[in-house]
């Protein structure tokens, strides 16, 4: 235009700068935040010390980390605290209650969870300063009574395992059990990340290989093996109850799991649940030649051998490879055309038909933002044309935590039935009065007793049995665990799922044995119509462990992120036009 900028052109100009300045500053500093989450060592400086103990035969050391402007110290609960020593590296000495520890001495004196000061000439961090000496806070902690896992890996680094999730490295892997014994040393042929929308999360769940199978914790000698997160799980038992209820009712090849705390490469990694992977063979599924399957997305399909169900819905075949899918495919193509049709007695004849009602109960319970969509297994003994259902998998997101966070009715047979194909066959088979009478058989026989166990003290029990390893985990992540009750303390996330349960077992009480008559609702397959999934009904959701975010809840929880960018971006656009406009 020619014209020189007015004083109010250039203050706005001016301002729009400010705002981008700011929009970045603070984009930035989310980004660091969420980089450095965890056991940063940089953000305190060097580590004042390390500690030694001997175990199994072998020396074992155990770095601290930094949080808040202190140094942490996580120590296995199944060690004695006199059998753990100092190693000084940058202090001097260890100042507590009027004493001194030095290198080599035991922390047999040292109390839990208290602050001390570690002197030395060389140490870092915030603190006053005593004989020109720095001093450095150090809280030494104790986890519950529970195995130990520590990992080694090859280059003495997790670095590039946390950067990629396909990438791997090789390593060894010690177990020992609740009594500190060591149980099982074995080399590791591959560790790798495992999930994915959780992968972004700041602690990471992974795959285990081993090179030679193992009987690990008691759970079957196996190679592969999962180190489940459950990150977003506020409570952290929601896996093991949920196996726990499903064992008990008689469900067939449900993981088996046990809670041990982690440390990788000396230092502490946190609170984990190890679990069998889903598989065939003879610890793991024994369904001999019978086929692995497993509902899943499109997009996590493409790579696997799949079918496709009549809206497009991928059925992943996980064993045996390289199948014939064409035999898959017809037995699937001739139980929907069954239920199409009307001939739902002929449809539930290629049914282990009891499975699919303990399904249906355990799905009620659980109500699971999964369900129907991904992580849904089942397989299929094709040889006698038989589907039966399960086992389970992946319930960070169930019981009061996902899209459904209060205890309603009818879960199962409403869960968007036109795109979730698990969802109508369901709603098909709660419409035949035996199918009606088995589920509450299943119901009142064996899964409200277990529900009840846990309502009434069970769940209280479960997490005093971790709690002081839970502590522990919570201070190396402080991150909200939850896009569900962010802010809520331990104590709130256990009374809500034990309310929770309350609620369902009062509502299954009622609506399961409401119609128990012998009519038949005559319900009939609708025909499927291929259709695009609506965002909010997408819960995209790790395969694992756990965890972890549907699509709507990721959007939620970057909500600020998001809003900084398009302020940055927006901010810089209008700057430069201002700019280019008043030349």
């Amino acid at each position: 235009m020619g014209v020189k900028m007015s004083g109010k052109f250039v203050k706005i100009r001016g301002l729009l700068f400010a705002v981008s300045f700011l929009a970045l500053a603070a984009l930035s500093m989310m980004i660091l935040t969420r980089t450095n989450n965890g056991k940063k060592e940089e953000e305190g400086g060097h580590l004042p010390f390390s500690l030694v103990y001997r175990q199994g035969g072998m020396t074992h050391r155990l770095k601290g980390f930094w949080a808040e402007n202190t140094v942490y110290f996580c120590i296995p609960g199944n060690l004695s605290l006199e059998k753990i020593s100092l190693d000084m590296e940058a202090a001097e000495y260890l100042l507590f209650n009027g004493g001194q520890l030095s290198d080599g001495d035991a922390l047999s004196q040292v109390e839990l969870n208290q602050v001390y000061e570690a002197f030395g000439s060389g140490t870092d961090g915030s603190g006053g300063e005593s004989d020109g000496k720095t001093s450095v806070p150090v809280v030494f902690m104790q986890g519950s009574r529970l195995p130990v896992i520590r990992l080694t890996t090859a280059t003495g680094s997790m670095e590039a395992v946390n950067a990629d999730k396909e990438y791997s490295e090789a390593g060894f892997l010690e177990v020992y059990d609740a009594d500190g014994n060591l149980e099982t040393a074995v080399k590791v042929e591959r560790l790798s990340g495992r999930g994915n929308t959780s992968w972004d999360a700041a602690k990471k769940s992974y795959a285990v290989k081993l090179e030679d199978a193992e009987d690990i914790l008691g759970m079957g000698a196996a190679k592969r093996w999962v180190l489940n997160a459950n990150y977003y799980d506020g409570a952290y038992i929601r896996n093991q109850i949920g196996f726990e209820i499903a064992r008990k009712s008689g469900m067939r090849f449900i993981p088996e799991e046990r809670f041990a705390e982690v440390y990788i490469n000396d230092e502490y990694a946190g609170l984990y649940q190890l679990m069998e992977k889903i598989e065939p063979g003879k610890n793991r599924m024994d369904i001999g030649n019978g086929y692995l399957l497993e509902v899943d997305y499109l997009e996590r399909s493409v790579e696997e051998q799949h079918i496709l169900l009549g809206n497009e819905q991928p059925v992943v075949i996980h064993a045996p490879k390289n199948c014939d899918l064409d035999d898959v495919q017809r037995f699937f193509d001739a139980f929907t055309a069954d239920m199409e049709n009307g001939n739902t007695a002929e449809a539930m004849g290629r049914l282990d038909v009891e499975s699919f009602a303990k399904r249906f109960v355990m799905e009620e319970i659980l109500q699971d933002m999964d369900f129907g969509y991904t992580s849904q297994y089942l397989y299929l003994d094709l040889k006698n044309g038989i589907l039966h259902d399960g086992p389970l998998w992946d319930l960070d997101n169930t019981m009061g935590r996902g899209i459904a966070v209060e205890a309603q009715d009818f879960f199962v047979t409403g869960y968007d039935l036109n795109y979730n194909n698990v969802s109508r066959w369901y709603a098909v088979f709660y419409s035949q009065p035996a199918f009606r009478k088995l589920v509450w058989q299943e119901y009142t026989e064996h899964f409200r007793p277990a529900m009840l166990a846990l309502t009434e003290g069970g769940i209280e029990a479960k997490t005093a049995e971790i709690e002081a390893s839970m502590a522990m985990d919570q201070i190396l992540f402080p991150a909200p665990r939850s896009v569900f009750m962010t802010d809520a303390s331990l104590e709130e996330h256990t009374a809500h799922l034990t309310g929770y349960l309350q609620d369902k077992i009062n509502l299954m009480d009622e609506y399961l044995c409401a119609d128990l008559t012998d009519t038949v609702m005559e319900i009939v397959l609708p025909k499927t119509e291929v259709k695009e999934v609506p965002l909010e009904m997408m819960p995209v959701q790790e395969e694992t462990d756990s965890g972890e975010y549907g699509l709507v809840h990721v959007i939620m929880e970057y909500r600020f992120l998001a809003v900084l960018l398009v302020m940055c971006g927006t901010g810089m656009l209008l700057w430069y036009l201002c700019k280019k406009t008043g030349k």
